[in-house]
């Protein structure tokens, strides 16, 4: 048992150092307002509640407790357990090991190493942009062509200098992009998908950029669970916000 416990720390070492999310709401309320809350003879009609996670979404004040009370603490599901170490899945250890000779089945410590694949240099600054279609609601463009995500990415580009930072955007998959290319707003993605790629990220922090109806229970656990810090997740965070935050997130570009 010794060795895995030597292998324990490795399989840790992942993740961000640093994690930081802007959940987006949807844009100004007066343009949604008609729509997601109609007035009946100058009265606001009562609408029902559009869920996110343990919440609802008002495109007037943002987020709130469901029936007015505050949600059930729930066990998070990403604790490390506090006994032995449990042996790893078929995505990390395993792959670094040459199968057994059919005749030493019975030996589960047979196999010799290979050599473990390197891990890529560590970032500074990485920026990760939503581009699934559900961002079509949130971050329309300007019909130019552009849009807030691409105008927070140029800015903090030209804030940040020679020092650029990595952007990256996601979907169904995740890829390197240009500002100009965060404006796309088609395919899906998943809470799954999204914490397997930040636990294999190397950056020394991470801007996660997606929209308000993400923060479901799996997302929300795992970001608790590396103690990120959030915006959106209570009241509003249009995505022209954004822009405020360029000054102070241009001291992490290295």
């Amino acid at each position: 048992m010794k060795w895995l416990l030597l292998l324990w720390p490795c399989l840790v070492m992942a993740a961000p150092l640093e994690i930081e999310v802007y959940f987006l709401t949807p844009p100004a309320a007066a343009q949604w307002e008609r729509y997601l809350a109609p007035r009946l003879n100058g009265m606001r009609v009562a609408q029902a509640c559009e869920p996110v996670g343990d919440y609802c979404l008002d495109p007037v004040i943002g987020l709130y407790p469901r029936n007015g009370k505050a949600p059930e603490e729930k066990e998070p599901k990403f604790e490390i357990d506090e006994g032995l170490p449990q042996l790893p899945t078929s995505t990390s250890v395993d792959r670094s090991l040459v199968n057994c000779d059919a005749k030493y089945a019975f030996d589960i410590f047979c196999g010799e190493a290979r050599p473990e694949k390197k891990v890529g240099a560590a970032s500074g600054l990485e920026v990760w942009v939503d581009t699934s279609s559900s961002m079509r609601g949130i971050d329309p463009g300007d019909g130019k062509g552009s849009c807030q995500r691409a105008a927070f990415l140029e800015s903090l580009l030209a804030a940040c200098g020679k020092k650029r930072p990595v952007l990256k955007g996601f979907d169904t998959s995740i890829r390197n992009i240009d500002a100009a290319s965060s404006c796309v707003s088609q395919g899906l993605n998943d809470a799954k998908r999204m914490i397997e790629w930040m636990e294999e990220s190397t950056a020394k922090k991470l801007i996660f950029i997606t929209d308000v109806y993400e923060y479901q229970a799996e997302l929300s656990q795992y970001l608790e669970s590396k103690h990120a810090k959030l915006h959106g997740d209570r009241g509003t965070f249009p995505a022209s916000k954004m822009m405020d935050m360029v000054v102070e997130l241009a001291k992490a570009c290295e």
